[in-house]
């Protein structure tokens, strides 16, 4: 029987859309109007309840997509939530992101309707002119290299 001998020190803070902890939030849900991924900026889609990745400037952002461990993985092993399908939204309180370009906390967040250099969705704490909008009301409340999950705290 196979035994662990090493463990690390340091394991990873969150996955993408992971609750951060009990804290006080709010989760919404959104009718998937494309394949949403964990752990991204969702705007308002088309139909009252649709959700979708913003594609312009401009987009009225919703909330964020939370982790969710059900559906059909994609080829790369992720489940996603596909079209037509129910998202879980957070629109308050705290949950893990990708921070593209480094984060430290107070630093705001903005998100992605270009994917540029990045992934649509995605977040970053410097704005990129013609790429992202703010977050309103959110800011990075860990520090994190880029590339790596941090905690955003959406008010």
């Amino acid at each position: 029987m196979p035994v662990q001998t090493n463990y690390n020190l340091h394991p990873d803070a969150g996955f993408e859309g992971q609750l951060v902890d009990e804290e006080l939030h709010n989760i919404t849900t959104k009718t998937a109007n494309v394949v949403l991924g964990n752990g991204l900026a969702v705007v308002r889609g088309t139909g009252d309840e649709g959700g979708t990745l913003a594609t312009a400037t401009g987009g009225k952002f919703v909330g964020i997509t939370l982790r969710t461990l059900a559906g059909v993985a994609d080829g790369a092993d992720v489940q996603n939530y596909s079209v037509g399908e129910s998202a879980n939204i957070i629109d308050f309180g705290k949950v893990y992101a990708v921070c593209e370009d480094g984060c430290v906390p107070g630093a705001a967040v903005n998100f992605r309707y270009v994917a540029g250099t990045g992934k649509l969705g995605r977040f970053t704490s410097a704005a990129v002119a013609n790429e992202t909008d703010v977050v309103p009301n959110a800011t990075w409340e860990t520090t994190a290299t880029a590339g790596q999950t941090a905690v955003i705290k959406l008010r």
